[in-house]
């Protein structure tokens, strides 16, 4: 079955982050009738094994399931759950981010059903990629013990790449200061530097310039520097003329080694100068593959590409990162309509995208 009729059926199954029960159990299903591989469910998070010629190498194929939501659908110009070709592209939600990837790793789930591959492979197909990061963690956790066996493991994950080696990404954390103050009445305000909203905007209004002192003292010569983003400031008691006693600033962070490094401490003192309460949620390093690990260089050199790639988003890969597995992230999908209405793939990318997999398999196990 070709990739681009998967990809039609996977892109008529909605699978919101945290809703991706119906894609799992349709691939699942899927698996089971076209392949004769063992298929691993683990919660709604699919483990593929195919056993290979070589079987003291291992080659490890992550793709998720999951998709943001719809949004306005009067945003988009078709139907974002019915697969449409226009101009050599196919639309549809996920197309890009990252059904298309998933549905190319399930058709060389197929290819590899009578010949059996050069090395050993593992296709997981994961769930929260979006949110939580959830699918890779413990699907990674349950395959940890079986890959001690192997001298060498490597991975691909399948984000939007246009099929070339994108390396590596920064590192991210999401961040909550709880500034306290003064509340009371609006008509009988206490001076505006004990109250809670004062502090927040004192707060916000230094981020540009701690951002800009951070990015002088932590860089890196690939993943460039960090980034300080505010996205939420929540304060109020939904009485207009009341005080609040509390408010709260959330960022967004994205770093780089040296200052993830440092990260806890560089974020208390910040936050402190500023009477605020901190809380660091689900930081997590940079994801980075050596360039001079083989899997870099096959994927590079099937791609024809002499520049080293990184992207600005974080995927899965910190997680093999951090469980010390190469892993380059490469797929069909084009990062510049993810996450926005219209999303699509090329159909080029996505009808050779089998092809390229199964060429990276040979080349690395060779």
């Amino acid at each position: 079955m070709k990739s681009i009729d998967i990809l039609s059926e996977l892109t008529r199954l909605l699978s919101e982050s945290g809703k991706e029960a119906v894609v799992t159990d349709y691939i699942e299903k899927w698996l089971r009738s076209h392949t004769g591989h063992n298929v691993t469910r683990i919660d709604d998070n699919i483990l593929v094994y195919i056993p290979g010629q070589n079987q003291r190498k291992c080659l490890i194929f992550n793709g998720h399931i999951d998709t943001v939501k719809v949004g306005d659908r009067a945003n988009w110009q078709t139907d974002p759950l019915t697969l449409t070709e226009k101009d050599d592209k196919l639309y549809g939600l996920g197309a890009s981010d990252m059904k298309g990837a998933v549905a190319a790793m399930m058709e060389m789930a197929e290819r590899y059903s009578d010949t059996p591959p050069a090395c050993d492979i593992y296709c997981m197909f994961v769930v929260e990629e979006e949110t939580t990061g959830n699918g890779t963690h413990d699907t990674l956790s349950y395959l940890g013990p079986h890959l001690t066996r192997y001298d060498d493991v490597a991975a691909i994950v399948g984000e939007s790449t246009k099929l070339n080696a994108v390396l590596g990404h920064r590192g991210n954390a999401f961040v909550k200061f709880t500034f306290q103050g003064k509340g009371g009445h609006g008509s009988r305000p206490s001076q505006p530097p004990s109250q809670a909203i004062y502090k927040a905007c004192m707060f916000l209004e230094s981020v540009e310039k701690q951002r800009t002192m951070w990015s002088r003292q932590y860089s890196d010569p690939l993943l460039g520097t960090i980034s300080v983003t505010p996205t939420g400031l929540d304060a109020g008691t939904g009485a207009m003329n009341q005080i609040p006693t509390g408010a709260v600033v959330t960022l967004d962070v994205r770093t780089v080694p040296t200052f993830h490094a440092r990260l806890e401490k560089e974020l208390i003192a910040w936050g402190s100068s500023f009477g605020a309460k901190v809380e660091i949620i689900d930081p997590y390093p940079a994801g980075f593959c050596d360039p001079k690990e083989r899997i870099a260089q096959v994927v590079m050199g099937l791609a024809n590409q002499q520049e080293l790639q990184v992207t600005q988003g974080a995927t899965d890969q910190q997680f093999f990162t951090r469980a010390n597995i190469p892993a380059v992230i490469c797929g069909p999908g084009n990062k510049e309509v993810i996450h926005a209405p219209n999303e699509y793939v090329d159909k080029h990318l996505l009808e050779i995208c089998t092809t390229r997999y199964l060429q990276i398999v040979t080349n690395w196990a060779a």
